[in-house]
């Protein structure tokens, strides 16, 4: 696995401190005493493994020159692709190359279950680590190195070989009634045969390993399924929660038009349908009495017999021209005002609708 960023944005002496598109092969790092180098190691050992355990003299290297506590790095693996690695004291997230959030024991396993500790004492091995306890020198000091390159932690090489030693000796004592390599040898055979009887059971692990991997094709093709069902419900229950502000908004769209043309009503609006329809009524009643008089007149002519009753009639038939010149008038201004007053019915209609029932 090869570091391929970094970035502190806020640890120790480190501020927003970028490192980017480092190369393949060796990379060394220079400076001097108190230059940053071992804050840059205790940094990528958090990063990458969390911070260590609690202890009095810890050093928590917090921001001494500003930035947010904490920091990111990128690396790549050849088997895996490129992982982000983010940490602060409140989270620490991996994202995996496909850009979903994995937990670090998945992590350290493509890590090959490497754990801080063996990472500090093999990969990373600090000043501290190097001087060890308060005073070590000349074989302990080799026997430090020796123990932290085999895993050993702080334990001393040479106390490791005398405590193997005594456990050979306790395996193969004499005097003992049942020597332990005994037992091991009893339990090795049971093991053997243990072997020899799963060995026959190869064929049926291999189609239960089959089924096993169907299955888990099948778990993975629900959980999408699942995944999907639960984004469509969540997006029903959504429509759900705005479908009554939908009607509300819906419903005060429908009042703001009856409102915008109640503003547009014109003024004493009311009292001029009332004046229009005791004119329409007026020219009703006129219409009526004028068609009373003709049908009089009619049916008076209808009995003047003779050019002398004619004569004799002459002052009726002129005032009955003249109010026949008045009904003519009459009768063509009569459609005109029927216009009229249906014009008014509908405008008094239709804004007897808009007031409501």
């Amino acid at each position: 696995m090869k570091i391929q960023s970094i970035f502190c944005d806020g640890y120790g002496l480190f501020s927003q401190l970028l490192l980017s598109d480092i190369p393949g092969g060796l990379i060394l790092f220079t400076g001097l005493n108190e230059s940053g180098k071992t804050t840059l190691m205790e940094f990528l050992r958090t990063v990458l493994f969390g911070p260590p355990g609690r202890s009095n003299h810890r050093n928590e290297y917090l921001p001494l020159r500003g930035g947010n506590h904490g920091g990111r790095i990128r690396v790549v693996s050849h088997t895996h692709g490129t992982f982000l690695i983010e940490w602060n004291p409140s989270h620490w997230i991996i994202t995996d190359p496909g850009g979903k959030k994995i937990d670090p024991p998945s992590f350290r396993e493509i890590l090959g279950n490497i754990d801080r500790q063996t990472y500090e004492r093999i990969f990373a091995i600090g000043l501290a680590d190097l001087q060890g306890l308060d005073v070590l020198k000349g074989e302990a000091v080799k026997a430090r190195l020796l123990a932290a390159s085999s895993g050993l932690g702080a334990t001393s090489f040479p106390e490791t070989l005398k405590n193997l030693d005594k456990e050979m000796l306790d395996l193969l004592k004499k005097s003992a009634q049942k020597p332990e390599i005994n037992q091991f040898l009893i339990q090795l055979r049971d093991l053997q045969t243990a072997i020899k009887s799963l060995q026959g059971e190869t064929k049926d692990y291999g189609i239960l390993q089959s089924k096993l991997d169907h299955l888990k094709k099948i778990t993975r093709e629900k959980r999408t399924d699942e995944e999907t069902i639960r984004s469509q419900i969540q997006h029903l229950e959504n429509l759900e929660k705005a479908w009554e502000p939908w009607i509300r908004l819906s419903s005060a769209r429908e009042k703001k038009v009856t409102w915008d043309f109640s503003a547009a009503f014109p003024p004493q609006g009311l009292e001029r349908l009332e004046n229009i329809k005791k004119e329409s009524e007026e020219l009703q009643g006129r219409k009526k009495t004028l068609e009373e008089t003709e049908e009089r007149f009619r049916k008076e002519k209808e009995f003047l017999v003779g050019f002398e009753k004619i004569i004799s009639l002459k002052n009726d038939i002129t005032m009955l021209t003249g109010e026949r010149e008045k009904f003519t008038s009459s009768l063509e201004y009569l459609p005109h005002l029927r216009e009229k007053r249906g014009r008014t019915e509908e405008v008094l209609q239709k804004r007897l609708q808009d007031l409501g029932p």
